[in-house]
C-alpha cells in the first residue's frame, strides 16, 4: 500500500508539472495587474483562446511548493535564488497630477512648488524624499500627505484629484497617455528595482507558461522601445 501510494504520488506530481496546456496561473501585484497588464490582455487572450488564464493579485512572495501559481510577475532586485528569471523592463518614478489640479493652489513650475500641494504616497513615504533631494527641492516636506498600501490606488487617487502622486512609469502610462493624468516635470528618480518574470525551472515545459513567456518578453520588448 505504501509503494501504491508513493507512484500515485509521483504520478499526480508529474502530471501537474507537466500540466495539460489549458491552465495558467500567474500572480502579480494588484497595481501592475490593474494598471499594466490586464490593458494588454486582450491581444494574449485572442492568440491564446483555449488557455484558461487565472490572475492572483497579491502583495504577498508567492511560496512555488504551496501555491498554486505557474509563474509570478515580481517587482524587485532581480536575484532570485533556484528560479529561472526574465528581465521585463526597468522603473523610474515622476510626479503626476489631475489636469484639474494643476495650478488650483498656485502654479507647478518648479518643484518647489509642491510645497502647496498634498503629496501622495504608497508605502514606501522614501519615495518622495529620494526624489525632492534630487531636485533639490529641500523647503517641501516629503512626510506630508496621504498614504496607500497600493500604488494603483494612489495613482486613482490622482486621477481623482486628491493630491500629486509620485508614480511609477508604468503604472501611470495609460492614464498619462489618455490625458487623466500629465507629468509635472522632466526630471525622473530611476529606481535599483525593475519587473522580473519568475518561475521554477521544472515549470519551463508547460505549455501556459511558454506562451506567456513569449508574448509577455514580446510586449516588453516594445515597452523598452518606447520612449520614456
Amino acid at each position: 500500500m505504501r509503494e501504491a501510494l508513493t507512484q500515485l504520488d509521483t504520478t499526480v506530481k508529474r502530471v501537474k508539472d507537466s500540466g495539460d496546456g489549458k491552465r495558467l496561473s500567474v500572480s502579480l501585484l494588484p497595481s501592475l495587474a490593474s494598471r499594466w497588464l490586464v490593458p494588454r490582455l486582450g491581444d494574449f487572450i485572442a492568440r491564446h483562446p483555449d488557455l484558461d488564464l487565472r490572475l492572483a493579485p497579491s502583495n504577498d512572495l508567492t511560496n512555488f511548493d504551496r501555491d498554486d501559481v505557474d509563474c509570478v510577475i515580481r517587482y524587485g532586485g532581480g536575484n532570485y535564488p533556484d528560479l529561472t528569471v526574465h528581465f521585463l523592463f526597468g522603473e523610474g518614478h515622476a510626479p503626476v497630477c489631475s489636469p484639474a489640479l494643476r495650478g488650483r493652489f498656485g502654479p507647478l513650475q518648479q518643484p518647489h512648488d509642491l510645497a502647496r500641494y498634498t503629496l501622495l504616497h504608497d508605502d514606501d513615504r522614501s519615495d518622495w524624499a529620494q526624489w525632492l533631494k534630487l531636485a533639490h527641492a529641500t523647503q517641501v516636506d516629503a512626510n506630508k500627505g496621504r498614504v496607500f498600501t497600493d500604488a494603483g490606488m494612489m495613482i486613482q487617487a490622482a486621477v481623482a484629484g486628491h493630491g500629486i502622486a509620485l508614480a511609477r512609469n508604468a503604472l501611470a502610462e495609460q492614464d498619462v497617455s489618455e490625458g487623466r493624468l500629465i507629468r509635472l516635470f522632466e526630471r525622473e528618480r530611476p529606481t535599483q528595482n525593475a519587473y522580473y518574470l519568475t518561475y521554477p525551472p521544472h515549470h519551463e515545459s508547460r505549455t501556459g507558461v511558454q506562451a506567456f513567456k513569449e508574448w509577455l518578453l514580446e510586449q516588453c520588448a516594445l515597452e523598452n522601445q518606447s520612449p520614456s
